[in-house]
């Protein structure tokens, strides 16, 4: 099991982080720079962009991911532990993203999509050795099926 890839922490902060950082950097520049008096009213927003940015970091270290020959694993969970297991031949769709933004960071965004459900039900970020794994893994089975489906009785 490999552990998923870091810009993970970033993609799991929530849009509320934003919300919430956005005030904290106006009044440090209101401030003329000075830290002490912006974050004397800030205590609260402090408070909460800390647990948002500690829950994103709990995330990333509880969450990993393997691919073997039959499919796809994603433990995750510090508390509630949670495995999803996925074999290849229920996926009706794998989905390797690599944008400029996220390879920057060498990474790739897998999401994979079965005939169950209209949502990812795996998504998760990745190196990029991960994801050509996956790849290859998921090119050998698919291979393997179709060999079986065109046999010739």
């Amino acid at each position: 099991m490999k552990r998923v890839h870091p810009v993970t922490v970033l993609f799991k902060l929530t849009k509320y982080f934003w919300v919430l950082a956005v005030p904290i950097i106006r009044a440090i520049l209101a401030a003329g720079f000075d830290v002490s008096g912006a974050f004397k009213g800030s205590f609260i927003d402090i408070t909460v962009m800390l647990f948002l940015i500690s829950r994103a970091v709990i995330k990333y270290l509880f969450t990993y991911i393997s691919a073997d020959e039959k499919g796809i694993t994603v433990k995750s969970g510090a508390v509630m532990k949670k495995t999803i297991f996925m074999p290849y031949n229920s996926m009706t769709c794998l989905k390797l993203d690599r944008d400029p933004f996220i390879s920057l960071f060498h990474a790739s965004k897998l999401s994979v999509y079965c005939n169950a459900s209209k949502n990812a039900v795996i998504k998760a970020y990745c190196t990029l050795a991960t994801a050509s794994r996956i790849e290859a893994s998921n090119s050998a089975a698919f291979n393997e099926d179709t060999a079986a489906y065109n046999t010739i009785y």
